[in-house]
């Protein structure tokens, strides 16, 4: 039976461990960031990957170019949809809203292909002329998603100290009154994750979660 008495003061110690790791991480959390001065001489380019969207697109799009942000541009990554999606995204004005179409076989790889697919296309065009890549901030956002009107502002203000490569802003539930699948979720994303993006945070760190996320190019 030793082995049972080793599984047991195991799994105790990884349940001590964990335990620890979430009250320090609650507890540098709890300190807030100091603010930091806002910054307009960066360009925003928020990555859409989508696949048959065409239901939400026009409606996400239409928010995005209403945040209060000069430089900014959306770039939409078509992964082989076979609905409206391309046709709907190039309705609105191509110098804010550019579209990459990925074609089978290349597309319907996952998400992180067609992000991957949106950064090389980012680096190899010519649409960010005249913008170093440390001035420019990717964001990345999933395409029902939604951002705040002041979020841009707030992430602009974290990149304003040039030691910072990426930010995760809080994600929340915009249905999360619908029912209690959803309502956990928000729960979730609201309390727990973050208090330990915060707690990252005071450690010089960030969990980025691929949707809401930024980082330098």
């Amino acid at each position: 039976m030793r082995w049972t008495a080793w599984l047991v003061a195991g799994s105790a110690a990884l349940i001590v461990i964990a335990l620890l790791y979430t009250l320090v991480m609650f507890v540098i959390g709890s300190w807030r960031a100091p603010r930091r001065e806002n910054t307009d001489d960066l360009f925003f380019v928020l990555l859409v990957p989508c696949l048959n969207e065409e239901i939400v697109i026009g409606r996400t799009i239409q928010r995005l170019l209403e945040q209060r942000r000069r430089n900014l541009a959306v770039l939409v990554i078509d992964d082989g949809s076979d609905d409206a999606t391309a046709s709907i995204v190039e309705a609105f004005p191509r110098d804010r809203v550019w579209l990459l179409r990925r074609s089978l076989p290349d597309a319907r790889k996952g998400k992180g292909e067609a992000l991957n697919a949106g950064f090389r296309h980012l680096c190899q065009s010519d649409l960010l002329r005249g913008w170093p890549s440390h001035r420019v901030i990717v964001g990345v956002l999933d395409a029902d998603g939604r951002l705040d009107a002041h979020a841009l502002d707030e992430v602009a203000r974290c990149f304003g100290d040039h030691r910072t490569g990426g930010v995760q802003i809080g994600v929340r539930m915009y249905n999360r009154d619908g029912g209690l699948l959803a309502r956990m979720q928000d729960i979730e994303f609201a309390s727990i994750g973050r208090l330990f993006q915060r707690g990252r945070d005071k450690l010089g760190s960030a969990g980025l979660g691929g949707n809401g996320q930024f980082t330098r190019l």
